[in-house]
């Protein structure tokens, strides 16, 4: 099955993260362990999700706003017979009473979206793992906050995260994660780390980017990409109320 190419609007979007998919694609081929039985949950619907359906074929389902309201979304002109979609807005993570039912599903891409959410982090995970087989894999690539260019931004005084955006659909980054917070959730909602690399697979939009880059060629640590694996466990993890109680 062929689909159709992304719009030049969105292609730069692709161009900047080839690296990162590439990446992606790698590690889905090592942790998808059921190969073409595995059922995949992409969150949120956009230039990936359509490589990600030519490799795997009626595999493959969505989750996040009504296609509609999703600027990416409508690029792919993927039907929902091919890639389903599941209506879920992650704010709703909160409460355990909004949680959608839905899964099992065996492996759980949840790709640059944590740092544009503005709740806690170990709410959405609880809900992921709801989603979750048993043995279940979570891939998540989120920026590294502990980054050369925000280290040196934070050393003369400046702010490294941008103030919000104006469309609340893609509102930038509320919060970027560093290597301790990512195993940190992990710890609190049952799921364990099983690999955590530093990347430097973004694109670049600065002259000193490649600099900084070389420099994190040599310090892994200060690459400006992280990618965190985790598995699902028997473990229960931090009740809501804990995690509540821990957060505030």
């Amino acid at each position: 099955m062929t689909y159709p190419s992304l719009s030049e609007e969105h292609s730069h979007y692709a161009l900047y993260h080839r690296k990162r998919f590439e990446f992606l694609l790698r590690a889905i081929d090592r942790y998808n362990v059921k190969g073409k039985q595995a059922r995949i949950l992409e969150i949120g619907r956009g230039p990936f999700t359509q490589r990600l359906a030519e490799r795997f074929p009626q595999q493959v389902t969505t989750l996040g706003y009504p296609i509609v309201q999703s600027q990416i979304a409508n690029i792919e002109h993927l039907s929902e017979s091919q890639v389903p979609h599941l209506v879920f807005d992650l704010i709703h993570s909160l409460d355990p009473n909004r949680w959608i039912q839905a899964g099992p599903f065996d492996l759980i891409l949840f790709t640059e979206v944590l740092e544009h959410l503005y709740i806690n982090a170990q709410m959405v995970f609880l809900f992921l793992r709801s989603l979750l087989s048993p043995e279940g894999i979570v891939i998540c690539q989120t920026p590294n906050w502990a980054n050369l260019n925000n280290r040196l931004k934070v050393i003369l005084g400046q702010n490294p995260i941008r103030m919000y955006g104006s469309n609340l659909l893609e509102p930038g980054h509320f919060r970027e994660f560093t290597r301790a917070d990512m195993f940190s959730i992990g710890a609190d909602t049952g799921l364990r780390v099983v690999e955590h690399q530093f990347q430097n697979y973004f694109g670049s939009h600065h002259w000193a980017t490649p600099y900084f880059d070389c420099v994190g060629a040599l310090i892994p640590s200060l690459r400006r990409g992280q990618t965190a694996v985790y598995q699902n466990t028997p473990e229960k993890g931090l009740s809501v109320a804990e995690i509540f109680a821990k957060v505030f």
